[in-house]
Protein backbone atom coordinates (compact mmCIF):
# COMPACT_ATOMS: atom_id res chain seq x y z
CA UNK A 1 0.00 0.00 0.00
CA UNK A 2 1.18 3.40 -1.13
CA UNK A 3 2.07 5.80 1.96
CA UNK A 4 -1.09 7.91 1.44
CA UNK A 5 -1.55 11.40 2.69
CA UNK A 6 -5.08 11.51 4.48
CA UNK A 7 -4.79 14.83 5.54
CA UNK A 8 -7.14 16.34 3.08
CA UNK A 9 -10.09 13.16 4.01
CA UNK A 10 -9.38 14.19 7.55
CA UNK A 11 -10.15 18.17 7.00
CA UNK A 12 -13.24 17.83 4.57
CA UNK A 13 -14.35 15.06 7.53
CA UNK A 14 -16.27 16.19 10.89
CA UNK A 15 -18.45 14.55 13.29
CA UNK A 16 -21.52 13.90 10.65
CA UNK A 17 -19.86 12.79 7.83
CA UNK A 18 -17.60 13.48 4.78
CA UNK A 19 -18.47 17.05 3.50
CA UNK A 20 -19.33 17.30 -0.26
CA UNK A 21 -17.24 20.19 -2.04
CA UNK A 22 -14.17 22.33 -1.01
CA UNK A 23 -13.25 25.97 -2.21
CA UNK A 24 -9.47 25.47 -2.88
CA UNK A 25 -8.38 22.91 -0.42
CA UNK A 26 -11.12 24.48 2.02
CA UNK A 27 -14.32 22.34 3.46
CA UNK A 28 -17.47 24.36 1.38
CA UNK A 29 -20.41 23.43 4.16
CA UNK A 30 -22.85 25.30 1.70
CA UNK A 31 -23.47 21.98 -0.02
CA UNK A 32 -23.25 19.77 3.30
CA UNK A 33 -22.97 16.08 2.89
CA UNK A 34 -23.83 13.51 0.54
CA UNK A 35 -24.51 9.46 0.92
CA UNK A 36 -22.49 9.42 -2.46
CA UNK A 37 -19.72 10.80 -1.16
CA UNK A 38 -19.86 9.25 2.13
CA UNK A 39 -20.15 5.88 0.42
CA UNK A 40 -17.22 6.44 -1.68
CA UNK A 41 -15.36 7.80 1.45
CA UNK A 42 -16.15 3.97 3.64
CA UNK A 43 -15.37 1.61 0.60
CA UNK A 44 -11.46 3.64 0.86
CA UNK A 45 -11.61 2.55 4.32
CA UNK A 46 -12.77 -0.76 3.67
CA UNK A 47 -10.24 -1.23 1.20
CA UNK A 48 -7.37 0.31 2.85
CA UNK A 49 -7.94 -1.50 6.06
CA UNK A 50 -8.12 -4.61 4.36
CA UNK A 51 -3.98 -3.68 3.35
CA UNK A 52 -3.45 -2.17 7.00
CA UNK A 53 -5.70 -3.89 9.42
CA UNK A 54 -6.07 -2.22 12.92
CA UNK A 55 -5.08 1.22 11.55
CA UNK A 56 -7.04 3.48 14.19
CA UNK A 57 -7.42 6.56 11.84
CA UNK A 58 -8.83 4.59 8.90
CA UNK A 59 -11.12 2.71 11.96
CA UNK A 60 -12.10 6.16 12.87
CA UNK A 61 -13.02 7.64 9.75
CA UNK A 62 -14.68 4.69 8.61
CA UNK A 63 -16.73 4.63 11.45
CA UNK A 64 -18.43 8.43 10.83
CA UNK A 65 -18.93 7.21 6.96
CA UNK A 66 -20.72 4.09 7.92
CA UNK A 67 -23.07 6.00 10.40
CA UNK A 68 -23.70 8.34 7.98
CA UNK A 69 -25.34 5.36 5.66
CA UNK A 70 -26.95 4.67 8.74
CA UNK A 71 -28.63 7.65 8.83
CA UNK A 72 -29.50 7.67 5.32
CA UNK A 73 -31.22 4.73 5.03
CA UNK A 74 -34.90 5.00 4.82
CA UNK A 75 -36.60 2.02 6.09
CA UNK A 76 -39.75 2.82 5.52
CA UNK A 77 -39.18 2.91 1.78
CA UNK A 78 -36.35 0.98 1.54
CA UNK A 79 -33.93 2.92 -0.04
CA UNK A 80 -31.74 5.54 0.99
CA UNK A 81 -31.54 9.79 1.26
CA UNK A 82 -28.51 11.16 -0.94
CA UNK A 83 -28.39 14.87 0.14
CA UNK A 84 -27.99 16.22 3.72
CA UNK A 85 -27.96 19.89 4.15
CA UNK A 86 -25.52 21.31 6.91
CA UNK A 87 -28.48 22.48 8.71
CA UNK A 88 -29.09 18.83 9.42
CA UNK A 89 -32.37 18.35 6.94
CA UNK A 90 -32.45 15.86 4.55
CA UNK A 91 -33.51 17.00 0.90
CA UNK A 92 -36.35 15.12 -0.83
CA UNK A 93 -35.57 13.66 -3.78
CA UNK A 94 -37.19 11.11 -6.37
CA UNK A 95 -36.78 7.74 -7.06
CA UNK A 96 -33.84 5.54 -6.34
CA UNK A 97 -30.37 7.01 -7.88
CA UNK A 98 -26.77 6.84 -7.88
CA UNK A 99 -26.53 7.19 -4.52
CA UNK A 100 -28.48 3.98 -3.43
CA UNK A 101 -25.87 1.96 -6.07
CA UNK A 102 -23.35 3.00 -4.49
CA UNK A 103 -24.25 2.24 -0.80
CA UNK A 104 -25.01 -1.24 -1.75
CA UNK A 105 -21.50 -1.28 -3.63
CA UNK A 106 -19.91 -0.40 -0.41
CA UNK A 107 -21.72 -2.24 2.02
CA UNK A 108 -21.10 -5.26 0.20
CA UNK A 109 -17.63 -4.84 0.00
CA UNK A 110 -17.61 -4.51 4.08
CA UNK A 111 -19.33 -7.50 4.12
CA UNK A 112 -17.13 -9.26 1.73
CA UNK A 113 -13.66 -8.24 2.31
CA UNK A 114 -14.03 -6.11 5.97
CA UNK A 115 -12.81 -7.68 8.91
CA UNK A 116 -15.15 -9.60 11.17
CA UNK A 117 -16.24 -7.54 13.80
CA UNK A 118 -19.93 -5.23 14.43
CA UNK A 119 -19.46 -2.80 11.74
CA UNK A 120 -19.15 -6.14 9.60
CA UNK A 121 -22.32 -7.59 11.33
CA UNK A 122 -23.87 -4.01 10.68
CA UNK A 123 -23.13 -3.79 7.21
CA UNK A 124 -24.84 -7.11 6.73
CA UNK A 125 -27.92 -5.98 8.02
CA UNK A 126 -28.27 -3.41 6.29
CA UNK A 127 -27.22 -4.99 3.06
CA UNK A 128 -29.70 -7.39 3.19
CA UNK A 129 -32.75 -4.96 4.57
CA UNK A 130 -31.51 -2.76 0.79
CA UNK A 131 -31.51 -5.20 -1.57
CA UNK A 132 -34.92 -5.21 -2.73
CA UNK A 133 -34.23 -2.14 -4.09
CA UNK A 134 -32.18 -3.53 -6.57
CA UNK A 135 -35.07 -4.40 -8.77
CA UNK A 136 -35.83 -0.68 -9.19
CA UNK A 137 -32.64 0.43 -10.69
CA UNK A 138 -33.07 1.76 -13.99
CA UNK A 139 -29.89 3.71 -14.81
CA UNK A 140 -27.12 1.33 -15.60
CA UNK A 141 -24.15 3.09 -12.91
CA UNK A 142 -26.59 2.15 -9.97
CA UNK A 143 -27.12 -0.89 -11.49
CA UNK A 144 -23.43 -1.73 -11.78
CA UNK A 145 -22.68 -0.40 -8.26
CA UNK A 146 -25.42 -2.92 -7.18
CA UNK A 147 -23.56 -6.00 -9.09
CA UNK A 148 -20.33 -5.56 -7.54
CA UNK A 149 -22.16 -5.30 -3.99
CA UNK A 150 -23.80 -8.00 -4.69
CA UNK A 151 -20.59 -10.10 -5.91
CA UNK A 152 -18.54 -8.72 -2.78
CA UNK A 153 -21.31 -10.00 -0.58
CA UNK A 154 -21.73 -13.54 -2.12
CA UNK A 155 -17.86 -14.02 -1.72
CA UNK A 156 -18.61 -14.26 2.15
CA UNK A 157 -22.57 -15.14 2.09
CA UNK A 158 -24.83 -17.78 0.76
CA UNK A 159 -27.84 -16.27 -0.20
CA UNK A 160 -30.20 -17.37 -2.57
CA UNK A 161 -31.96 -14.09 -3.00
CA UNK A 162 -28.71 -12.12 -3.22
CA UNK A 163 -27.63 -14.73 -5.90
CA UNK A 164 -31.30 -13.85 -7.87
CA UNK A 165 -30.66 -10.48 -8.11
CA UNK A 166 -27.33 -10.90 -9.35
CA UNK A 167 -28.39 -13.07 -12.30
CA UNK A 168 -31.32 -10.86 -12.73
CA UNK A 169 -28.74 -7.57 -13.15
CA UNK A 170 -26.62 -9.67 -15.36
CA UNK A 171 -28.82 -10.24 -17.85
CA UNK A 172 -30.30 -6.75 -17.84
CA UNK A 173 -27.25 -5.62 -18.44
CA UNK A 174 -25.89 -8.58 -20.52
CA UNK A 175 -29.11 -8.14 -22.55
CA UNK A 176 -28.84 -4.17 -23.22
CA UNK A 177 -24.98 -4.91 -24.55
CA UNK A 178 -26.71 -7.18 -27.21
CA UNK A 179 -29.60 -4.79 -28.25
CA UNK A 180 -27.13 -2.09 -28.74
CA UNK A 181 -24.19 -3.51 -30.18
CA UNK A 182 -22.81 -2.58 -33.26
CA UNK A 183 -19.29 -4.06 -34.53
CA UNK A 184 -17.44 -0.78 -33.72
CA UNK A 185 -19.71 -0.39 -30.32
CA UNK A 186 -19.55 -2.96 -28.00
CA UNK A 187 -21.26 -0.84 -25.42
CA UNK A 188 -24.93 -1.10 -23.48
CA UNK A 189 -25.62 2.37 -24.12
CA UNK A 190 -25.41 4.25 -27.14
CA UNK A 191 -23.69 7.06 -25.28
CA UNK A 192 -20.80 7.23 -22.98
CA UNK A 193 -21.33 9.64 -19.65
CA UNK A 194 -19.53 9.55 -16.56
CA UNK A 195 -17.71 6.92 -14.41
CA UNK A 196 -18.05 4.31 -17.44
CA UNK A 197 -15.47 1.92 -16.69
CA UNK A 198 -17.79 0.46 -13.63
CA UNK A 199 -20.00 -1.27 -16.32
CA UNK A 200 -17.34 -3.51 -17.21
CA UNK A 201 -15.84 -3.71 -13.86
CA UNK A 202 -19.52 -4.82 -12.87
CA UNK A 203 -19.87 -7.49 -15.55
CA UNK A 204 -15.97 -8.80 -14.84
CA UNK A 205 -16.71 -8.99 -11.02
CA UNK A 206 -20.26 -10.94 -11.74
CA UNK A 207 -19.57 -12.80 -14.34
CA UNK A 208 -16.26 -14.47 -11.86
CA UNK A 209 -18.97 -14.51 -8.78
CA UNK A 210 -21.48 -16.56 -11.45
CA UNK A 211 -18.62 -18.17 -13.54
CA UNK A 212 -19.82 -17.24 -16.51
CA UNK A 213 -16.92 -16.76 -18.63
CA UNK A 214 -19.72 -15.42 -22.08
CA UNK A 215 -20.06 -12.32 -19.00
CA UNK A 216 -16.55 -11.87 -18.09
CA UNK A 217 -15.80 -11.49 -22.32
CA UNK A 218 -18.40 -8.90 -22.16
CA UNK A 219 -16.73 -6.76 -19.34
CA UNK A 220 -13.20 -7.52 -20.94
CA UNK A 221 -14.26 -6.74 -24.78
CA UNK A 222 -16.14 -3.47 -23.48
CA UNK A 223 -13.42 -2.34 -21.29
CA UNK A 224 -10.44 -2.86 -23.91
CA UNK A 225 -12.70 -0.97 -26.31
CA UNK A 226 -13.34 1.92 -24.06
CA UNK A 227 -9.70 1.62 -23.01
CA UNK A 228 -8.48 2.30 -26.70
CA UNK A 229 -11.39 5.16 -26.90
CA UNK A 230 -9.80 6.83 -24.36
CA UNK A 231 -5.88 6.81 -24.73
CA UNK A 232 -4.44 9.04 -27.09
CA UNK A 233 -0.39 8.93 -27.81
CA UNK A 234 0.01 6.84 -25.03
CA UNK A 235 -2.11 9.30 -22.61
CA UNK A 236 -5.30 8.31 -20.88
CA UNK A 237 -7.82 11.05 -22.40
CA UNK A 238 -11.34 10.59 -21.04
CA UNK A 239 -14.79 11.76 -22.00
CA UNK A 240 -15.44 14.85 -20.59
CA UNK A 241 -18.85 16.32 -19.32
CA UNK A 242 -19.19 18.95 -21.33
CA UNK A 243 -21.42 16.89 -23.68
CA UNK A 244 -19.95 13.16 -23.23
CA UNK A 245 -20.03 11.30 -26.15
CA UNK A 246 -22.71 10.17 -28.17
CA UNK A 247 -22.83 7.25 -30.97
CA UNK A 248 -21.97 9.04 -34.47
CA UNK A 249 -20.69 12.25 -32.49
CA UNK A 250 -17.91 14.00 -31.36
CA UNK A 251 -15.94 13.09 -27.96
CA UNK A 252 -16.39 15.95 -25.20
CA UNK A 253 -12.54 16.85 -24.62
CA UNK A 254 -13.58 18.67 -21.19
CA UNK A 255 -14.09 18.46 -18.21
CA UNK A 256 -12.24 15.51 -17.63
CA UNK A 257 -12.72 13.72 -14.36
CA UNK A 258 -11.17 12.17 -11.41
CA UNK A 259 -13.83 9.38 -11.62
CA UNK A 260 -13.53 8.30 -14.79
CA UNK A 261 -9.68 7.39 -14.02
CA UNK A 262 -10.48 5.74 -10.91
CA UNK A 263 -12.92 3.37 -12.42
CA UNK A 264 -10.77 2.34 -15.12
CA UNK A 265 -8.23 1.64 -12.89
CA UNK A 266 -10.25 -0.55 -10.82
CA UNK A 267 -11.74 -2.38 -13.77
CA UNK A 268 -8.42 -2.60 -14.64
CA UNK A 269 -7.58 -4.30 -11.30
CA UNK A 270 -10.45 -6.11 -12.35
CA UNK A 271 -9.42 -7.72 -15.24
CA UNK A 272 -5.82 -8.31 -14.35
CA UNK A 273 -7.32 -10.31 -11.32
CA UNK A 274 -9.37 -12.86 -13.98
CA UNK A 275 -6.70 -13.10 -16.63
CA UNK A 276 -3.06 -12.31 -15.42
CA UNK A 277 -2.80 -10.43 -18.86
CA UNK A 278 -0.36 -7.91 -18.16
CA UNK A 279 -2.01 -5.40 -20.91
CA UNK A 280 -4.21 -4.56 -18.13
CA UNK A 281 -1.51 -3.50 -16.27
CA UNK A 282 -0.60 -0.87 -18.76
CA UNK A 283 -3.97 0.36 -18.51
CA UNK A 284 -3.94 0.75 -15.12
CA UNK A 285 -0.61 2.45 -14.63
CA UNK A 286 -1.74 4.98 -17.94
CA UNK A 287 -4.92 6.03 -16.17
CA UNK A 288 -3.43 6.45 -12.64
CA UNK A 289 -0.54 7.91 -14.35
CA UNK A 290 -3.34 10.88 -15.24
CA UNK A 291 -4.02 12.21 -11.76
CA UNK A 292 0.12 12.80 -11.87
CA UNK A 293 0.38 15.41 -14.79
CA UNK A 294 0.45 12.96 -17.70
CA UNK A 295 -2.46 13.94 -18.90
CA UNK A 296 -3.47 16.91 -21.71
CA UNK A 297 -2.69 19.71 -19.10
CA UNK A 298 0.70 18.49 -17.96
CA UNK A 299 -0.22 19.50 -14.53
CA UNK A 300 -0.96 16.88 -11.41
CA UNK A 301 -4.39 16.86 -10.16
CA UNK A 302 -3.08 15.18 -7.20
CA UNK A 303 -1.39 18.32 -4.69
CA UNK A 304 0.81 16.74 -2.30
CA UNK A 305 1.31 19.47 -0.35
CA UNK A 306 -2.89 19.08 1.03
CA UNK A 307 -3.29 15.36 0.33
CA UNK A 308 -6.27 16.02 -1.57
CA UNK A 309 -6.93 15.93 -5.38
CA UNK A 310 -8.13 18.96 -8.05
CA UNK A 311 -11.44 18.40 -9.24
CA UNK A 312 -11.19 18.11 -12.93
CA UNK A 313 -9.56 19.12 -16.30
CA UNK A 314 -10.93 21.84 -17.94
CA UNK A 315 -10.23 23.98 -21.35
CA UNK A 316 -8.61 26.48 -19.52
CA UNK A 317 -6.65 24.47 -17.20
CA UNK A 318 -7.20 22.76 -13.58
CA UNK A 319 -10.52 23.28 -11.76
CA UNK A 320 -8.60 23.65 -8.27
CA UNK A 321 -11.11 22.88 -6.28
CA UNK A 322 -10.47 19.68 -4.26
CA UNK A 323 -13.47 18.21 -3.14
CA UNK A 324 -14.43 14.90 -1.82
CA UNK A 325 -15.38 12.62 -4.49
CA UNK A 326 -11.97 13.68 -6.63
CA UNK A 327 -9.80 13.31 -3.28
CA UNK A 328 -11.97 9.78 -3.11
CA UNK A 329 -10.75 8.91 -6.52
CA UNK A 330 -6.84 9.09 -5.60
CA UNK A 331 -6.57 7.31 -2.95
CA UNK A 332 -8.91 4.28 -4.44
CA UNK A 333 -6.82 4.55 -7.08
CA UNK A 334 -3.46 4.77 -5.35
CA UNK A 335 -4.73 1.88 -3.71
CA UNK A 336 -5.05 -0.41 -6.15
CA UNK A 337 -1.87 1.27 -8.11
CA UNK A 338 -0.13 0.00 -5.14
CA UNK A 339 -1.08 -3.48 -4.83
CA UNK A 340 -0.78 -4.52 -8.59
CA UNK A 341 2.78 -2.32 -9.08
CA UNK A 342 4.59 -2.95 -5.35
CA UNK A 343 8.13 -2.25 -6.48
CA UNK A 344 6.95 0.37 -9.17
CA UNK A 345 7.39 3.79 -8.13
CA UNK A 346 4.12 6.50 -8.49
CA UNK A 347 4.58 8.13 -11.51
CA UNK A 348 5.83 11.31 -10.76
CA UNK A 349 4.30 14.62 -10.09
CA UNK A 350 4.12 16.90 -12.59
CA UNK A 351 3.80 20.41 -11.03
CA UNK A 352 4.59 23.37 -13.30
CA UNK A 353 4.05 27.35 -13.28
CA UNK A 354 0.29 28.24 -14.23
Amino acid sequence: MLDLNLDHLERMTDAVGLLQHAKLSIPNPDYGYCTDDNARALLFTTLALERRPGDSQLERLGAVYFSFLQAAFQPNRGTFHNLLGYNGKWAHEAGPGDACGRALMVLGALVGRGPNGPQRLAAKGLFERAMPLVEGLTDLRPIAGAMLGLASYLKRERSKEASALLEVTVLRVSDQIERNEITVWPWPEPFLTYENARIPQALIAAGRTIRDEAVIWQGLRALEWLLHLQTEDGQFVPIGNRGWYHRGGAKARFDQQPIEAEAVVAACCEAYGHTADTRWLKGLATSFAWFTGHNVSGLSLYDPRTGGCRDGIGPDGLNQNQGAESTLAWLCASLNFGDLAPTQAPPQVVELSR
